[in-house]
Protein backbone atom coordinates (compact mmCIF):
# COMPACT_ATOMS: atom_id res chain seq x y z
CA UNK A 1 0.00 0.00 0.00
CA UNK A 2 2.60 2.46 0.99
CA UNK A 3 4.85 1.80 -2.37
CA UNK A 4 1.20 2.41 -4.26
CA UNK A 5 1.05 5.91 -2.28
CA UNK A 6 4.85 6.64 -3.15
CA UNK A 7 4.39 5.89 -6.67
CA UNK A 8 0.96 8.10 -7.07
CA UNK A 9 2.70 11.21 -5.04
CA UNK A 10 5.68 10.51 -7.60
CA UNK A 11 3.64 10.55 -10.81
CA UNK A 12 1.64 13.19 -9.59
CA UNK A 13 4.81 15.92 -8.87
CA UNK A 14 6.41 14.20 -12.91
CA UNK A 15 2.94 15.45 -14.17
CA UNK A 16 3.18 18.74 -12.17
CA UNK A 17 6.44 19.77 -13.16
CA UNK A 18 5.57 19.01 -17.10
CA UNK A 19 2.35 21.19 -16.75
CA UNK A 20 4.39 23.72 -15.14
CA UNK A 21 6.97 23.27 -18.04
CA UNK A 22 4.51 23.56 -20.74
CA UNK A 23 2.94 26.84 -19.11
CA UNK A 24 6.51 28.32 -19.25
CA UNK A 25 7.43 27.72 -22.24
CA UNK A 26 4.26 28.71 -23.71
CA UNK A 27 4.28 31.80 -22.15
CA UNK A 28 7.61 32.89 -23.28
CA UNK A 29 6.83 32.45 -27.18
CA UNK A 30 4.21 34.34 -26.64
CA UNK A 31 6.22 37.37 -24.86
CA UNK A 32 9.38 36.82 -27.50
CA UNK A 33 7.20 36.82 -30.66
CA UNK A 34 5.35 40.01 -29.17
CA UNK A 35 8.50 41.50 -28.49
CA UNK A 36 9.67 40.67 -31.80
CA UNK A 37 6.95 41.98 -33.51
CA UNK A 38 7.58 44.76 -31.62
CA UNK A 39 11.05 45.20 -32.98
CA UNK A 40 10.01 44.36 -36.40
CA UNK A 41 7.16 47.57 -36.39
CA UNK A 42 10.30 49.40 -35.15
CA UNK A 43 12.53 48.17 -38.15
CA UNK A 44 9.38 49.32 -40.12
CA UNK A 45 9.41 53.12 -38.73
CA UNK A 46 13.46 53.36 -39.25
CA UNK A 47 12.66 53.44 -43.32
CA UNK A 48 11.95 56.87 -43.61
CA UNK A 49 14.51 58.09 -41.84
CA UNK A 50 16.92 55.50 -43.47
CA UNK A 51 15.04 56.68 -47.03
CA UNK A 52 15.65 60.71 -46.49
CA UNK A 53 19.64 60.17 -45.33
CA UNK A 54 19.45 61.58 -42.08
CA UNK A 55 18.65 58.11 -39.68
CA UNK A 56 20.91 58.68 -36.80
CA UNK A 57 21.59 56.92 -33.12
CA UNK A 58 18.00 58.56 -31.88
CA UNK A 59 16.15 56.66 -34.69
CA UNK A 60 17.44 53.02 -32.83
CA UNK A 61 16.81 53.43 -29.47
CA UNK A 62 13.39 52.19 -29.09
CA UNK A 63 14.90 49.11 -31.37
CA UNK A 64 17.58 48.65 -29.51
CA UNK A 65 16.07 48.37 -25.74
CA UNK A 66 13.55 46.02 -27.62
CA UNK A 67 16.56 43.57 -28.74
CA UNK A 68 18.66 44.21 -25.24
CA UNK A 69 18.29 40.48 -24.30
CA UNK A 70 19.33 39.17 -28.15
CA UNK A 71 23.28 39.35 -27.84
CA UNK A 72 23.06 38.42 -32.37
CA UNK A 73 20.33 41.44 -32.72
CA UNK A 74 22.11 43.82 -30.10
CA UNK A 75 25.42 43.10 -31.54
CA UNK A 76 23.87 44.52 -35.18
CA UNK A 77 22.21 47.36 -34.12
CA UNK A 78 25.82 48.40 -32.71
CA UNK A 79 27.13 47.45 -35.81
CA UNK A 80 23.90 49.88 -37.37
CA UNK A 81 24.63 52.55 -35.83
CA UNK A 82 28.10 53.12 -36.57
CA UNK A 83 27.16 52.94 -39.97
CA UNK A 84 24.37 56.00 -40.10
CA UNK A 85 27.20 57.73 -38.13
CA UNK A 86 29.60 57.29 -40.86
CA UNK A 87 26.57 57.86 -43.29
CA UNK A 88 26.86 54.32 -44.89
CA UNK A 89 23.25 54.43 -45.61
CA UNK A 90 23.02 51.69 -48.29
CA UNK A 91 25.34 49.30 -45.62
CA UNK A 92 22.52 50.63 -42.71
CA UNK A 93 19.74 49.39 -45.07
CA UNK A 94 20.71 45.91 -45.62
CA UNK A 95 22.02 45.34 -41.91
CA UNK A 96 18.20 46.50 -41.33
CA UNK A 97 16.92 43.70 -43.73
CA UNK A 98 19.00 40.85 -42.28
CA UNK A 99 18.31 42.34 -38.71
CA UNK A 100 14.39 42.18 -39.91
CA UNK A 101 14.85 38.87 -41.33
CA UNK A 102 16.75 37.68 -38.11
CA UNK A 103 13.76 39.00 -35.97
CA UNK A 104 11.08 37.20 -38.01
CA UNK A 105 13.13 33.94 -38.18
CA UNK A 106 15.72 33.61 -35.89
CA UNK A 107 18.17 33.02 -38.03
CA UNK A 108 21.11 34.30 -38.71
CA UNK A 109 21.60 35.03 -42.48
CA UNK A 110 25.02 33.65 -43.91
CA UNK A 111 26.36 35.95 -45.98
CA UNK A 112 30.27 36.45 -46.26
CA UNK A 113 29.80 39.18 -48.43
CA UNK A 114 28.05 41.50 -46.29
CA UNK A 115 30.38 41.04 -43.57
CA UNK A 116 33.49 41.45 -45.85
CA UNK A 117 31.65 44.40 -47.06
CA UNK A 118 31.09 46.09 -43.73
CA UNK A 119 34.80 44.63 -42.52
CA UNK A 120 35.99 47.11 -45.52
CA UNK A 121 33.72 49.95 -44.35
CA UNK A 122 35.01 49.65 -40.74
CA UNK A 123 38.31 50.19 -41.70
CA UNK A 124 37.84 53.07 -44.29
CA UNK A 125 36.31 54.92 -41.03
CA UNK A 126 38.88 53.73 -38.49
CA UNK A 127 37.01 51.37 -36.67
CA UNK A 128 39.02 48.43 -36.50
CA UNK A 129 37.03 46.75 -33.43
CA UNK A 130 34.10 46.33 -35.50
CA UNK A 131 36.39 45.56 -38.72
CA UNK A 132 37.78 42.80 -36.57
CA UNK A 133 35.15 41.11 -35.85
CA UNK A 134 33.41 41.52 -39.54
CA UNK A 135 36.33 39.89 -40.92
CA UNK A 136 36.25 37.03 -38.28
CA UNK A 137 32.16 36.78 -39.06
CA UNK A 138 33.13 36.88 -42.90
CA UNK A 139 36.11 33.93 -42.41
CA UNK A 140 33.00 32.04 -40.23
CA UNK A 141 30.59 32.18 -42.88
CA UNK A 142 32.80 31.30 -45.98
CA UNK A 143 33.54 27.45 -44.17
CA UNK A 144 29.53 27.72 -43.22
CA UNK A 145 28.52 28.62 -47.21
CA UNK A 146 31.22 26.50 -48.65
CA UNK A 147 28.99 23.52 -46.79
CA UNK A 148 25.71 24.61 -48.33
CA UNK A 149 27.11 25.10 -51.43
CA UNK A 150 24.63 22.78 -52.86
CA UNK A 151 21.64 24.58 -51.56
CA UNK A 152 23.18 27.95 -52.83
CA UNK A 153 23.66 26.64 -55.94
CA UNK A 154 20.00 25.04 -56.63
CA UNK A 155 18.18 27.71 -55.01
CA UNK A 156 20.02 31.18 -55.34
CA UNK A 157 23.06 31.48 -57.41
CA UNK A 158 23.84 29.80 -60.80
CA UNK A 159 26.97 27.62 -60.58
CA UNK A 160 28.90 29.77 -62.36
CA UNK A 161 27.98 33.09 -60.30
CA UNK A 162 28.61 30.81 -57.36
CA UNK A 163 32.32 29.97 -58.09
CA UNK A 164 33.00 33.52 -59.26
CA UNK A 165 31.64 34.95 -56.22
CA UNK A 166 33.05 32.02 -53.87
CA UNK A 167 36.45 33.14 -55.47
CA UNK A 168 36.13 36.98 -54.84
CA UNK A 169 35.36 36.43 -51.00
CA UNK A 170 38.04 34.15 -50.59
CA UNK A 171 40.60 36.49 -52.67
CA UNK A 172 39.63 39.44 -50.84
CA UNK A 173 40.43 37.50 -47.49
CA UNK A 174 43.68 36.26 -48.26
CA UNK A 175 44.82 40.28 -49.62
CA UNK A 176 43.19 41.35 -46.23
CA UNK A 177 45.44 38.44 -44.60
CA UNK A 178 48.85 39.64 -46.17
CA UNK A 179 47.76 43.05 -45.51
CA UNK A 180 45.85 44.99 -47.89
CA UNK A 181 42.51 46.07 -46.21
CA UNK A 182 41.80 48.64 -48.71
CA UNK A 183 39.34 48.55 -51.66
CA UNK A 184 37.37 50.65 -53.82
CA UNK A 185 33.84 51.60 -52.88
CA UNK A 186 32.53 50.09 -56.00
CA UNK A 187 34.09 46.66 -54.93
CA UNK A 188 32.45 47.31 -51.30
CA UNK A 189 28.87 48.20 -53.08
CA UNK A 190 29.75 44.94 -54.91
CA UNK A 191 29.94 42.31 -52.60
CA UNK A 192 28.06 44.03 -50.16
CA UNK A 193 25.15 43.28 -53.18
CA UNK A 194 26.56 39.35 -54.24
CA UNK A 195 23.55 37.19 -53.28
CA UNK A 196 24.20 34.65 -50.56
Amino acid sequence: MKTHKTLLLCFCIVIFILITFFYIVKNHQKTSFKSNQEALDEINNLLGPLEAQNISQNDFLVLKDLVKDDKHASGEIIELIALSDYKEYSHVGHGIGFLYEYLKTGKERNCPGHSLSHYYVYMKHGNYDLASDNLREAKNSVSKWEKLEETHNSTYLNEQDYFAYKKVVEESIKNINKGNSTVSNDFISYIAEAPC
